[in-house]
C-alpha cells in the first residue's frame, strides 16, 4: 500500500510555520505591536485546532525506492522533528548519497541558536541522532539508538551552509557502528560516532520496512 502525498497546500502551511519560528525570536517590535501579533497568532492558533483531530499520514512509512534516492527520507518520516517535510520545527535541508554514505546540506536558521550566533549543541546531537538512523536506513538496515557520542570541535554558526557525511563504520551481528561528520568550508566543527542495535526481521516487518539481509 502506497503511502498518500502531502498535498502541497500543507507542505506551504508548514513552511510558513517553519518562517514564522525564526522570526518570532528575533522580533523588535514595540508593546501594541506585539500585542496585535499576538492576536493574529491566536487567531491561527483557533483555525488550526479546528482541524486538529488526528492525522491523514502515519509517523512513518517505508517508501520503495528511498534505498536508492535518500532524497526522499524526509518524505517516509513527514512528522520527524530533524527531518520530516511536514514539521515546522525541521530545519530545511537536502540529503544526497556518495555511495554508501549520506550526505546532509543545512543551514540552521536563529531558532536554533545556542551560544550567540551558534547553533545549539544540543540540537546537533539530536541532528547526529537522526542523521546516522537514516544511514542505516539508507543502507536497508532498521536499527534504534543505543549510544551516541558528539565530538564538538569548533563552534557551529547559524546561518550558514554546512555539509555533514556518515557512514556505516562495521557491522557485528546486530550492532551497527555508524560515524558521521560536519564542515564548513573544509573545516571539521563536529563529528559524531553511534551505536545501533539492529531490530529483529520480524518486528522490522511488523512497522513496514523492508531490510535487506
Amino acid at each position: 500500500m502506497s503511502q498518500p502525498a502531502p498535498d502541497p497546500a500543507w507542505a506551504r502551511l508548514v513552511h510558513t510555520l517553519r518562517e514564522m519560528l525564526s522570526q518570532v525570536v528575533q522580533l523588535e517590535a514595540s508593546a501594541p505591536q506585539l500585542e496585535a501579533l499576538g492576536q493574529q497568532a491566536e487567531r491561527l492558533r483557533d483555525a488550526l485546532a479546528e482541524r486538529a483531530v488526528g492525522r491523514s499520514l502515519p509517523a512513518f512509512h517505508f517508501l520503495d525506492g528511498v534505498l536508492e534516492q535518500p532524497e526522499r527520507l524526509h518524505q517516509m518520516m513527514p512528522f520527524n522533528p530533524m527531518c520530516g517535510e511536514l514539521n515546522p520545527i525541521a530545519p530545511k535541508l537536502r540529503f544526497s548519497r556518495d555511495d554508501s554514505r549520506l550526505i546532509a546540506e543545512i543551514s540552521f536558521p536563529a531558532v536554533y541558536e545556542g551560544p550567540v550566533q551558534c547553533v545549539h549543541g544540543g540540537v546537533l546531537s539530536l541532528f547526529y541522532d537522526q542523521l546516522l538512523s537514516n544511514v542505516a536506513i539508507m543502507n536497508g538496515l532498521s536499527a534504534p539508538t543505543a549510544s551516541l557520542t558528539v565530538n564538538y570541535r569548533a563552534p557551529t554558526p547559524l546561518h550558514t551552509s554546512l555539509q555533514f557525511s556518515a557512514g556505516i563504520d562495521r557491522v557485528e551481528g546486530r550492532k551497527v557502528y555508524l560515524r558521521g561528520s560536519c564542515r564548513h568550508e573544509g573545516k571539521l566543527l563536529t563529528d559524531a560516532e553511534g551505536l545501533f542495535i539492529r531490530v529483529l526481521p520480524e518486528r522490522a516487518a511488523a512497522s513496514g520496512f523492508k531490510s535487506r539481509s
